[in-house]
């Protein structure tokens, strides 16, 4: 099966999220699949595209380097310039490597992955690893929280292939 992952983060930089699906896209490239992951060049230095364990990577380029010498500020234009961005990379991707399926791991907000799967006919799985509510306006910085209170809105009203949550809480809230 040839499976596309959707990830603002590459995964091999970030976080919990990032270490699930380098570790699940490692296995299942030893089960026999083909693994191709999207994400946002979020550090400098990244290149266009890398393979690690097997795992095909495209980056894409979301804002200017010159701008990775202020941490605070990339650090945030990076990830949400790559929902901006992203559709017609995951576009181009899935064509290119005619994958099966597009997963997209939603940390806090889905990328164009639903819609590229409704044009194509390819079914999209969303990954879900938080449930705030309201309190994502509390826990958050204003446009993380914006994305991520009407993220929550869109994800139970799309219509995805399956909704895949991380505790049965976030579950429950879905």
């Amino acid at each position: 099966m040839k499976i596309l992952y959707v990830n603002k983060v590459s995964p091999r930089l970030g976080g919990g999220a990032e270490l699930r699906l380098k570790e699940i896209g490692r296995r299942l490239v030893k089960k026999g699949h083909q693994i191709y992951v999207i994400s946002g060049k979020t550090e400098s230095g990244l290149p266009d595209t890398e393979e690690i364990d097997g795992i095909k990577i495209y980056y894409i380029k979301t804002i200017p380097s010159f701008l990775f010498k202020f941490k605070k500020l990339s650090f945030y234009l990076s990830r949400y310039f790559f929902y901006l961005l992203s559709f017609w990379k995951i576009f181009e991707v899935s064509n290119k490597n005619n994958v099966d399926m597009i997963i997209d791991n939603i940390s806090p907000s889905p990328s164009a992955a639903y819609f590229v799967g409704k044009i194509k006919g390819v079914p999209v799985i969303a990954i879900v690893h938080e449930y705030f509510g309201i309190k994502w306006f509390k826990l958050k910085d204003p446009i993380t929280g914006f994305l991520g209170f009407f993220s929550e809105f869109f994800i139970k009203f799309a219509k995805f292939e399956k909704i895949i949550t991380v505790s049965q809480f976030t579950k429950d809230c879905f």
